[in-house]
């Protein structure tokens, strides 16, 4: 199993390590996010509202925890750190907030009508400059839309 060394780029102190994920560990993932998915899609829109809430409120509590690992595993300063922090708990909290009315059944003609229906596993590959507040652009509407994410 390769493994991939996390640098501090600012004192090339070495942070820990974590594992390149290959074609096979991808398809593990995939294959598990799979077998979770239809419990996850058949949950309570409201249940889901409850466990992403309660995720954006351990950003916030994690706010300073997050940031200096941002921080130390990217070089970036502590305040840019700190906003990324701060607009994924107020993304994620928008997101939930706003998914009934976004996801509520659209009218389109007299015969048609626009449903949203989770579709399965969401892959949400983000760029790497803000890691926490990009992955609440994507992860958060795709899992109250009742998919999985990976």
């Amino acid at each position: 199993m390769h493994q991939i060394r996390v640098v501090n780029p600012a004192n090339s102190k070495v942070l820990g390590t974590i594992i390149a994920y290959n074609k096979s560990r991808v398809a593990s993932t995939v294959k598990k996010a799979r077998a979770g998915f239809s419990a996850w899609a058949k949950t309570d829109f409201s249940d889901r509202k409850n466990v992403l809430l309660k995720y954006c409120s351990l950003l916030g509590k994690r706010k300073k925890q997050l940031a200096e690992t941002v921080t130390a595993q990217m070089g970036k300063t502590i305040t840019s750190s700190l906003d990324d922090a701060a607009g994924a708990s107020q993304e994620t909290k928008w997101f939930v907030n706003n998914a009934k009315s976004a996801l509520a059944p659209e009218k389109i003609d007299k015969k048609s009508t626009l449903l949203w229906e989770p579709m399965g596993v969401v892959a949400c590959i983000k760029a790497w400059n803000y890691p926490l507040d990009l992955v609440s652009w994507s992860a958060v509407p795709a899992l109250m839309a009742g998919n999985a994410v990976v």
